[in-house]
């Protein structure tokens, strides 16, 4: 009690007791100490009032336990050394009786005081205990998981009532049995026990549990260990989750990757899956036939380097990561033997399980046999196209002769003027120039003819910007004398300031001869049944060139007939024909369809009109920001005449 120890524990005590206390506990020992200065040198008696002195030694029982008793020697020693100054050396048995009273009620009550809390101490942690217990028994209890224990040995000692719930066993039934007698597989033997010793735990060991009935289901089991206070395990705790549904999600998403896998490797489009950085992720087997290498070499690799065109490629997957998808995307894949494969990519973004961009699947269309078809269809067209040509020809034989006629009429009329008035001496100098001229003019008209027919048969050239007036004209450049004899009245309306349109000027001139050439047989058949009816009948024409937003539109309008709902799509068909057997090919229109849908990006259709007959409307793109003011109507050739 009074050992070294004893007196440094209180010193520690002391130190950590609370600012408080100790300044209460000092205030007191100061007063006691004080009180018995004040008696034995100030009043100088021998009796000193101590009873005051139990009430600090009291107090540090209560806060400091048995160590109180060195407050009582501090007290008593004072006491007796203070007694022994002021007597001269000599010892009062009181004061030793009352240095004994000192310590022994300062050690019983700290005892008392100890004996009071550790009964405390005790009780509380009984209770603890108990709701520890509780507690613990409240959480297997509501565990969804099914749990046991087990001992070194293997033995099950306890389990939960989800055991006995899945299993269909009762606690009695498996208390004292193998592990091993739930298991479907034999995990819990000696050997997996002895592994299970010498590590203390084990998670996540993927097995199938056995039912009570026989019944079979898959378990994922955790292991940990119990120790007892020197650290030897003593027995074990196993959680067993039922992994039923997982498993079956597993199996779900596994034959839905292998179906999607089976679907992908079936196609014969090259598929690729690109990464935000533009790394190839995943192929098919269509891609490694298409560039020539293995997976093993493409995954991983930067996407546009298989391609002739890197940057374009490069340009495709980054539109498709900025707009969410492309839509036939021109590319030329490059085999690694140095061949091409043009394709067109369709491709979008697709998303990870929260929602955020993934990456981008694109699927190729090898389009080799597409081109080449199209390439033998646009050489098969443009046959089409020059053979209705030549065939035009033959309606414009009859037009060109009457053409070149007038002029060689002219011409010969002014030479035999020359020849007569040179025979009869009588040829006029002054009127000699004027006669050269006309010869001269006329020659080139002929000369412009010739040279146009010849233009009109070649095959087709470069695109120009060309005025649409000025496409119009050089289609009456051969058909104007014709309609002349035809007594064809001819009107144009034209609107001003009309905006360029891009054509091939031979083409389109084709269009406008077939149309025309259609429009005068049809006049003619008219004014035949006019003429056997004893009715009077004026074929017209009008011709107007007008723009409709972004469409340059040119009109013929006939006054002959109209054309019946059910064949003003049919016109356009090759082969068909209104006329009798023997007059016409039935190619006219038909060429005439595709050369203004196919080559010229236009629209052609036929509709009837306020004449009674039928209008032939040809639309061409043109440029936006144009204005126009429109001509009156006005007669080219009216009556007939130039």
């Amino acid at each position: 009690m009074f050992s070294i120890k004893g007196l440094k524990t209180a010193g520690r005590r002391l130190l950590t007791m609370s600012s408080s206390r100790l300044a209460i506990l000092i205030l007191l020992l100061l007063c006691c100490m004080g009180i018995t200065y004040y008696s034995y040198f100030i009043l100088r008696t021998e009796v000193v009032f101590s009873h005051f002195f139990y009430i600090p030694i009291i107090l540090a029982a209560f806060w400091w336990g048995h160590h109180a008793v060195w407050v009582a020697v501090l007290l008593g020693v004072w006491l007796l050394i203070t007694h022994f100054i002021a007597s001269m050396g000599l010892l009062s048995v009181s004061n030793l009786l009352r240095f004994g009273m000192f310590v022994l009620i300062g050690f019983t009550v700290g005892m008392l005081r100890e004996r009071v809390l550790r009964l405390g101490t005790v009780e509380d942690l009984a209770a603890k205990l108990q709701k520890e217990k509780t507690y613990t028994k409240s959480i297997i209890y509501n565990m969804s998981d099914l749990l046991l224990v087990f001992d070194r040995d293997g033995h099950i000692e306890t389990v939960n009532e989800q055991v006995e719930k899945r299993l269909n066993y009762s606690g009695d039934e498996l208390s004292g049995s193998l592990v091993s007698r739930i298991f479907a597989e034999e995990v819990f033997n000696s050997g997996w026990l002895n592994q299970l010793l010498q590590q203390g735990s084990m998670k996540g060991l993927d097995v199938n549990i056995r039912t009570k009935d026989g019944g079979v289901f898959p378990v994922l089991v955790s292991v940990g260990s119990i120790r007892d206070d020197s650290g030897k395990i003593i027995r074990y705790v196993a959680t067993i989750k039922d992994i039923t549904d997982l498993k079956r999600a597993q199996e779900a998403v596994q034959e839905s990757a292998r179906y999607a896998r089976a679907l992908i490797e079936a196609s014969l489009d090259p598929l690729v899956t690109i990464s935000a950085k533009g790394k190839i992720t995943d192929i098919n087997r269509a891609w490694e036939e298409a560039t020539g290498r293995p997976r093993n070499e493409l995954v991983g690799t930067e996407f546009s380097r298989y391609f002739t065109d890197h940057e374009k490629a490069r340009s495709g997957y980054e539109q498709v990561f900025r707009e969410g998808e492309v839509r036939d995307y021109p590319l030329e894949i490059q085999h690694r033997d140095g061949s091409r494969m043009p394709v067109l990519y369709n491709a979008s973004v697709y998303y990870d399980a929260h929602g955020n961009v993934a990456g981008v699947f694109a699927a190729a269309r090898d389009i080799t046999e597409r081109i080449k078809m199209e390439e033998e269809q646009k050489k098969l067209e443009m046959q089409i196209i020059h053979t209705g040509r030549l065939s035009t020809l033959g309606e414009m034989a009859t037009a060109m002769a009457h053409e070149i006629n007038q002029p060689l009429s002219i011409i010969s009329m002014a030479g035999e003027g020359v020849f007569r008035d040179i025979e009869k001496n009588r040829l006029d100098l002054s009127l000699l120039p004027k006669d050269i001229k006309n010869i001269l003019d006329n020659v080139k008209r002929i000369d412009r003819i010739i040279t146009h027919m010849r233009t009109f048969v070649r095959q087709p050239r470069e695109r120009k910007q060309l005025e649409p007036e000025h496409l119009l004209n050089n289609a009456f450049t051969i058909l104007s004398e014709q309609f002349r004899v035809h007594n064809i009245s001819i009107s144009n309306k034209i609107k001003k300031n009309l905006p360029p349109v891009e054509v091939d000027p031979d083409q389109l001139e084709q269009v406008f001869i077939n149309i025309l050439i259609n429009a005068r047989q049809a006049l003619d058949e008219r004014s035949e049944k006019a003429k056997i009816e004893g009715k009077s009948f004026q074929k017209q024409l009008l011709c107007s060139i007008a723009k409709e937003n972004d469409w340059v539109i040119f009109e013929f309008a006939d006054n002959a007939y109209g054309v019946p709902d059910e064949i003003k799509m049919k016109v356009f068909e090759p082969f068909f024909t209104t006329k009798e057997v023997g007059q016409g090919t039935g190619l006219g229109l038909s060429i005439a369809y595709n050369i203004i849908t196919r080559s010229l990006a236009g629209k052609i259709c036929v509709e009837d009109n306020e004449m009674e007959g039928a209008t032939f409307k040809v639309s061409l793109p043109v440029k936006k920001g144009n204005n126009e003011t429109t001509i009156l109507t006005q007669k080219l050739y009216p009556g007939g005449k130039k």
